[in-house]
């Protein structure tokens, strides 16, 4: 005979996804609000207990009413400072810095006439991409016509290499290529949204390797090693018409925020003039390559 009922714990599945459901609900106004008034609260408790409310009781029958007014006159414009001064702080260290999507396009556009070189012209992209959504890295792969490889251009972060396609650093660029039949290439082609890469899949595909095909490990290998070294989270396409012709890499933001819905969306668009700047250098090498080789 039971005399305890039967206790089951919950499935982790549904502690996940009901943690997820209450985060979606909070934010930093609200935790700070809810702090707030358990500080109020535990200060009157604090006060018209024990004690101390017997000897506020001993000045008079409405003397607990007259302190109760005092404490609200003192709380409202302590509140009120705080709202101005601390919480703005507070937000901006937890919540991403809010951007101006006009700015960007413009800052974007401006910083293209400042150039004299296309590598030149992907870092200053790269750079402000990464400065406006607070991102440790931001990278920019373009598709090899012949291949079909796709190299990387740029990678922009503090204290990054910056590898180049040009010059003496030719051989270490390609070095740095994701492959056409590299795993997040074929995803990419195949989704019509950014691609998101959670800090523990790297590990969970670094695992997988060595259980893949001899013929597709080296491709594998390489692909794993470049993901970390850009700090892959969000790979976005830049798209030509149908054709994928390069990839947007951006890496974790400050403080490990997450890239929201609208985060993305602003991203395809700056992807979609991405394309054009990347149609535009091929245009601009082949010129180039013609000129050198006519003289």
């Amino acid at each position: 005979m039971r005399v305890f009922p039967r206790l089951t714990l919950p499935n982790p599945k549904t502690v996940r996804r009901l943690r997820r459901r209450v985060r979606s609900h909070l934010s930093v106004k609200r935790v700070y609000y809810l702090i707030e008034a358990l500080l109020v609260l535990v200060i009157f408790v604090l006060i018209f207990s024990g004690g101390r409310l017997r000897f506020i009781d001993a000045f008079g029958q409405r003397s607990d009413l007259v302190v109760s007014l005092l404490l609200v006159g003192l709380i409202i414009p302590l509140h009120s400072l705080a709202r101005r001064r601390l919480l703005p702080r507070i937000e901006r260290h937890y919540n991403p810095v809010p951007y101006d999507e006009h700015k960007i396009f413009f800052d974007l556009s401006q910083g293209t006439r400042t150039v004299s070189s296309i590598d030149q012209l992907y870092e200053n992209l790269a750079t402000r991409i990464r400065e406006a959504f607070e991102a440790n890295s931001a990278s920019i792969f373009v598709r090899d016509e012949a291949s079909g490889d796709y190299h990387l251009r740029v990678l922009s972060g503090p204290s990054q290499p910056v590898p180049s396609k040009n010059g003496a650093r030719d051989s270490a660029a390609k070095q740095h290529t994701l492959g056409s039949r590299a795993f997040v290439v074929r995803r990419l082609l195949n989704l019509s949204t950014p691609l998101t890469i959670e800090p523990g899949e790297l590990e969970t595909w670094s695992q997988a390797i060595h259980s893949t095909l001899p013929t597709l490990r080296d491709v594998r290998t390489s692909e794993h090693e470049i993901l970390r070294l850009v700090q892959a989270r969000l790979l976005v396409q830049i798209r030509q018409k149908d054709e994928l012709v390069g990839i947007l890499a951006l890496g974790p933001r400050r403080a490990e925020f997450n890239y929201s819905a609208s985060d993305r969306e602003l991203l395809m668009s700056l992807a979609a003039q991405l394309a054009l700047v990347i149609d535009n250098a091929r245009l601009t090498e082949r010129m180039v390559i013609q000129e050198r080789l006519r003289r």
